[in-house]
């Protein structure tokens, strides 16, 4: 004796292919493709906001390539004051500092390690570096403030101070000994 009839039995096996087809439809392409459409849209969004923030900075009424083109300018402006030739800028502070009136006694940098910003910093597929540069000299106090004022405005490298020790001179009242360390920041 069966509980169900041929017809119904057929009713049921159609019924149970079809719901396991469904069911396989669901599972082989719906949920990948709605993962790929979320993914898409995700991707889509950090975009328009990347466009918004560009807009931003464009003046409303200008168009967006003069944006874009300041933008590079800004980038090759801060490009340059990461050079990658070390000797070359701390020549500079040197010769910065004897055309501004002082006496560099002597100069000299210490090695040089990677620049960490809760982690390390990349520019051009470049490591930005961070070299210590102690710096001993004799000078002014106005012709102190004038290199520092210099070094912070003027300077092609990006340059920030460390470490400022003066001393009054016990030979020269009008000079004081200056020890001064340095950051300098270059791409290697």
């Amino acid at each position: 004796m069966s509980f169900f009839t041929k017809t119904q039995k057929t009713i049921i096996i159609v019924t149970a292919a079809v719901l396991g087809l469904f069911i396989l439809v669901v599972i082989f392409f719906y949920l990948p493709i709605k993962g790929q459409l979320r993914a898409s849209k995700q991707s889509l969004l950090q975009i328009e906001n990347e466009i918004s923030q560009i807009e931003k900075l464009t003046d409303k009424d200008s168009r967006l390539d003069i944006g874009i083109e300041g933008l590079q300018q800004k980038l090759f402006l801060l490009k340059a004051k990461f050079p990658e030739k070390e000797n070359q800028t701390i020549k500079n502070i040197s010769d910065l500092a004897r055309r501004m009136d002082i006496a560099v006694n002597s100069i000299a940098p210490r090695g040089k390690t990677v620049y960490l910003n809760e982690k390390s910093v990349n520019m051009d597929n470049k490591k930005v570096y961070n070299i210590l540069v102690t710096l001993s000299m004799r000078c002014s106090f106005q012709n102190l403030v004038n290199y520092l004022e210099h070094l912070r405005k003027n300077m092609e490298t990006a340059v920030s101070v460390e470490s400022l020790m003066i001393k009054d001179d016990l030979n020269d009242t009008k000079k004081l000994s200056v020890n001064l360390d340095l950051n300098v920041y270059l791409l290697f």
